[in-house]
């Protein structure tokens, strides 16, 4: 029997019975009269039954199967007939259907569909916003994260067909895909507008606050956040902020990562980008970077000697001051200052005791021609630390382009804890809720270092000398001495407030606190390296210090680096620049400057002329008001 185009058989009780999805025009003689005498329309007529040995049997042809013949869409299991073929279902077949809500667009497709077409929900429609089952051209406005916005009604760069809704940059904390979409200019490696564009990297950038980098506790956050300082006037000690208003500062010390992305964005010449930029700068920032400054700034990596003499002092030979990138991060010493020849702690060699935070790589090394070594603690670590043996047309030019200005003696006095009745306070953790020994506040910070010694005295609010070690036993260690519970809680809280007196070192790598909180030893140190060689251990990364906080949030106000600000002094006038600029003196983790007695607040600072890096010195930046908010937890840390 010849069947016409889309029959089937059919086997019915072992008899082959003909059925038509498809032909329903053409007549067939052929099939004899079923058992009640009416005739079937079989392959090509219209009864929907066959004719079986058994009597009428439903006709139940299936479709077809993609890519077999078909006359019709509905012979096709995909409804969709082309060229007498069935073609499987597609976002391209021009035909609504599977879970698209328009016709090739919506659903599961990956074409979404544009304004008016039909919708299900914001990710059907290639702006993102559905409404009432129709996709709407998005707005500025809408509070969705739609068109080109990179987050809700903020950012740009979007890309792929979609609408420019004209949106502004976002603040900090909002996603981002570019720097563009950001209103600081910087996007972060985890795709959230940072605080300011040089906290972009993880390490360095997004690590600052309590608890290290592979602690499951860490309270981390955005290493360029500000927090809000009210305005002051202390007559008594005769400081104020110039400002005459409130006034952002950093909560936290910059970080060598945080350098090494600035000089890397201007290829070190940051003189052109100085000079480039001035008139647009902040005019805090402009005071700072005078033209008078720009010969000491970097024309790159590296560059020829200048005609200047430079002597580091100790009675060595003098030689051509060098201004190049890599002269101003590295152990380079441009003339006698702190600490006498190679006592400034920023020269990394064997028996120096360096501890310099700025990574230098192999072929940086090569190119500075000092001898310098590289260091021992790996760069990531390194990049999260504050950044120390830096120089003050670096650091001033950093927080020019960083949005802001080098922090002057007055901002930092601020937030320590001026007030407007001139009393200000000795300690910026300062309150009555500390622990006590016999009615005495635990107020002054203390390192394990400086547990053993003579500073421990009732003119520091210890009252309590503590029993000197056996013979034979270990003096600098804290386990022989036998204390008190109140004498242990009094400790616990001046240690716990500052890196002070190598308190992150002995932390880090000896981990002397164990005793006071009750807990085991810490069986992994984090940095095991000779510290003889690679004092960089004893930098602790901004903000690791939280029951030391200041007032309004700022951490290592004191400890950890002293800061370069940029407050002109009377300082030395003998070398390069003629006058000083002062940095802060709230000491560092090897101790000193806040100690002297109790004149912290009223205590003048330090002038030093603005080629002189000690490492014990760093940097803090400060912001223009109500830009953005007090901080933000970033994610991917």
């Amino acid at each position: 029997m010849k069947l016409s185009l889309g029959v089937v058989l059919v086997l019915v009780g072992g008899v082959a019975v003909a059925c038509s999805s498809s032909d329903a025009t053409t007549p067939n003689s052929t099939t004899p009269p079923n058992t009640n005498g009416t005739p079937d329309a079989g392959p090509g007529g219209t009864s929907p039954t066959d004719a079986g040995p058994n009597g009428p049997v439903a006709c139940a042809a299936p479709p077809c199967a993609d890519g077999e013949a078909c006359v019709k869409s509905a012979d096709c299991t995909s409804n969709i007939c082309t060229a007498n073929k069935c073609i499987p279902i597609s976002c391209t077949d021009r035909i609504k259907n599977a879970d698209e809500t328009d016709v090739d667009c919506g659903g599961s497709c990956a074409t979404k569909c544009g304004p008016t077409k039909t919708c299900a929900a914001d990710a059907d429609c290639s702006d993102g916003t559905c409404t009432d089952t129709k996709c709407v051209i998005p707005t500025s406005g809408d509070g969705k994260a739609n068109g080109n916005e990179t987050d809700a009604d903020c950012g740009s760069s979007r890309q792929g067909g979609v609408t420019d809704t004209t949106a502004p940059a976002c603040d900090a904390g909002k996603k981002c895909l570019a720097d563009v979409d950001c209103k600081s200019g910087g996007c972060n490696f985890a795709g959230v507008c940072a605080f300011a564009r040089s906290c972009v990297s993880q390490h360095g950038g997004t690590t600052c606050g309590a608890g290290d980098f592979t602690s499951d506790a860490k309270q981390h956050e955005d290493c360029c956040a500000s927090a809000v300082v009210d305005n002051y006037v202390d007559t008594v000690n005769g400081y104020s902020n110039p400002v005459g208003a409130a006034y952002r500062l950093d909560k936290f010390q910059i970080t060598a990562g945080r350098i090494r992305t600035f000089l890397d964005a201007v290829k070190g010449d940051v003189q052109t980008w100085v000079k480039t930029n001035r008139a647009k700068l902040d005019p805090y920032a402009r005071a700072e970077l005078p033209s008078t400054v720009d010969p000491y700034l970097p024309k790159g990596w590296t560059q020829p000697a200048s005609t200047d003499d430079c002597n580091d002092g100790g009675g060595g030979p003098s030689y051509k001051c060098n201004y190049g990138a890599l002269n101003q991060i590295s152990g380079y010493r441009y003339n006698d200052g702190p600490g006498g020849t190679y006592g400034y702690g920023c020269y990394m060699g064997p028996g120096n005791a360096g501890s310099r935070t700025s990574y230098l790589s192999a072929a940086e090394l090569a190119a500075l021609d000092d001898g310098e070594s590289g260091h021992l603690v790996p760069k990531d670590r390194l990049d999260e630390k504050a950044v120390d043996c830096v120089t003050y047309p670096i650091v001033a030019a950093f927080c020019a382009w960083d949005g802001g200005h080098l922090e002057t003696l007055d901002e930092y006095r601020g937030a320590f804890g001026g007030v407007g009745d001139g009393t200000g306070r000795r300690y910026p953790y300062a309150n009555n809720t500390e622990p006590q020994v016999n009615g005495v506040l635990a107020t002054r910070s203390l390192g394990l270092n400086d547990f053993y010694g003579t500073l421990l005295s009732p003119t520091n609010n210890w009252g309590y000398t503590p029993e000197t070690p056996p013979n034979g036993t270990d003096a600098y260690s804290i386990y022989n001495y036998n204390l008190s519970a109140d004498h242990k809680a009094n400790l616990l809280a001046r240690l716990t407030r500052a890196n002070h007196f190598w308190n992150y070192f002995d932390t880090i790598i000896n981990d002397q606190l164990a005793w006071l909180q009750g807990r085991q030893e810490s069986p992994i140190k984090a940095e095991q390296v000779e510290t003889l060689d690679d004092q960089s251990v004893a930098v602790a990364p901004p903000g690791r210090y939280p029951n030391g906080a200041g007032k309004y949030g700022h951490r290592d106000l004191v400890g950890n680096v002293m800061e370069i600000t940029g407050t002109i002094g009377g300082g030395p006038s003998t070398y390069v620049t003629g006058t000083g600029v002062r940095w802060t003196a709230n000491g560092s983790f090897e101790g000193g400057a806040h100690t002297d007695g109790n004149t912290m607040m009223g205590y003048s600072g330090f002038n030093f002329a603005i080629m002189t890096k000690y490492g014990r010195t760093g940097a803090r930046c400060a912001r223009p008001s109500g830009v953005y908010p007090v901080s933000v937890t970033p994610k991917g840390n």
